[in-house]
């Protein structure tokens, strides 16, 4: 039975209705929440559940799953964007790289083309190659170079053809320098020899006996440079590693390739007068036809009355300037001068090793450099009946290279040298000393046995 005072009476029209739960929020793209980010900020509550806890909070999940994709989709994006800037940083170390690769191959292609042709220039012509083993020993070649110098005349000489005197279409060598370069005591001693020195009648010489024309005459006609250095080697046993023949017309296409108003300032210690030229002594500055006048003379009775031995001394001036201008030599003349190089000069001196040495010796002190010449008898006779000839005085010319030109441990007697004398000694008169001399800096030279001052220089005039 039921309790009838429990029941109650429910009016159900007053009842609320019972509320729905909230959908959910329909998920959203981060580039729908990116473009959200980019309108106008909304009035406050605007795009807000009106009421409730739960709706709110539905919101808020719904604004944090959106913010964190798109925080996922901007990061793998920025990932993205930076390898493509890898990519593209890579790409252009590459396209550096290989262009530095090309311009270094295209670099090395060019200096490799000049070394061809410079070495191919002075590569050796006439002047063959030295084919005998007659170089500095092996125990001695670390600190000493031998080379030798010749320079070779191809023009006729219009003095010497006002004398009947016909020259040679191979030319003759007008100068004949022996040049040692020591490396160890940084000093460079030449040894001049004269042009007329006997070398014997039974060698290849057009039959004059002389050694200057041994380079048209020798009986090496493809390597007439050997023909020289095989005599120096045989007679003097003086060893040679290298050479460089001069063409004489090489002064004057220095001049021409410096200018008109180029002259070399040379010391000219007497005056000098033959077939209408004359050359006043002093300092001058010479030009091509004075300068070729002052090398050649040695007819002038008063100024050379030792003829061509005269004429070395003098040359010896000609070197001290041409040492002292070369210590001043701009780049600009040097470039002017190379091409004259390359036209009148040959060598067997590679051009990498010719700039080394010329860097060298450039280095070598003024006092360091002497320049001597081969001991001979003052009289010359004619060993053929026609042609005069100096002998070379055997003792005086050992004990000299011996002095200057050899090691200390390994002299060589006047009994092992091959000398062959024109005459007998009774007829070929006094010895002429080598008369050592000092190069010095203002242009002059100087007695070696005393230091290279005012006091020993020839006065400027």
């Amino acid at each position: 039975m039921r309790n009838q005072h429990n029941s109650r009476n429910i009016d159900v029209s007053r009842a609320r209705r019972a509320r729905r739960p909230a959908p959910a929020a329909p998920r959203r793209s981060a580039y729908d929440v990116q473009k959200d980010m980019q309108r106008p900020a909304a009035r406050a509550g605007q795009g807000r559940p009106a009421a409730g806890q739960g709706a709110r909070r539905a919101y808020d999940m719904q604004r944090d799953t959106a913010y964190a994709g798109a925080r996922r989709t901007s990061s793998a994006r920025t990932q993205q964007a930076g390898r493509r800037r890898r990519k593209k940083k890579t790409g252009l170390g590459k396209k550096i790289a290989v262009s530095f690769v090309a311009v270094l191959c295209l670099m090395a292609i060019g200096v490799g083309a000049l070394y061809w042709y410079v070495a191919h220039s002075l590569a050796p012509r006439e002047s063959g190659s030295l084919t005998q083993n007659i170089a500095t020993p092996p125990e001695y070649s670390k600190d000493l170079t031998n080379i030798l110098v010749l320079g070779i005349d191809y023009d006729d000489n219009p003095e010497e053809q006002a004398l009947g005197i016909q020259r040679s279409k191979n030319g003759n060598t007008d100068m004949i320098l022996y040049v040692q370069f020591n490396k160890k005591e940084n000093s460079v001693h030449m040894l001049q020899i004269p042009r007329d020195a006997f070398v014997g009648l039974d060698l290849p010489t057009g039959g004059t006996g002389r050694i200057n024309a041994l380079y048209a005459h020798g009986a090496d006609q493809e390597n007439r440079v050997q023909n020289i250095a095989q005599v120096l080697y045989d007679q003097l046993k003086l060893p040679v590693d290298d050479y460089v023949v001069i063409d004489m017309q090489m002064l004057k296409a220095m001049m021409t390739a410096l200018g008109d108003q180029f002259a070399l300032q040379v010391y000219v210690p007497v005056t000098m007068e033959y077939n209408g030229s004359r050359l006043e002594a002093g300092y001058r500055w010479l030009q091509g036809e004075e300068l070729e006048f002052f090398l050649r003379q040695r007819k002038d009775s008063s100024a050379t009355p030792r003829g061509d031995i005269d004429r070395l001394n003098n040359q010896r001036y000609f070197y001290a300037a041409l040492f002292r201008y070369m210590l001043t030599m701009s780049w600009q003349e040097m470039v002017k001068l190379m091409p004259v190089f390359l036209q009148h000069m040959q060598t067997d001196i590679s051009p990498i090793d010719c700039a080394a040495l010329a860097i060298a010796v450039k280095n070598v002190p003024s006092e360091n450099i002497l320049i001597g010449r081969l001991p001979v008898y003052g009289t010359q006779v004619k060993a053929n009946g026609s042609d005069l000839v100096s002998g070379i005085a055997i003792q005086e010319t050992a004990d000299f290279l011996n002095q200057y030109f050899r090691p200390a441990e390994a002299p060589v007697s006047a009994a092992e040298l091959n000398i062959q004398l024109p005459a007998d000694v009774s007829q070929l008169g006094a010895v002429i000393d080598p008369e050592l001399s000092q190069m010095g800096t203002d242009g002059t030279v100087s007695d070696a046995a005393q230091p290279a001052d005012s006091s020993t220089s020839q006065p400027a005039a």
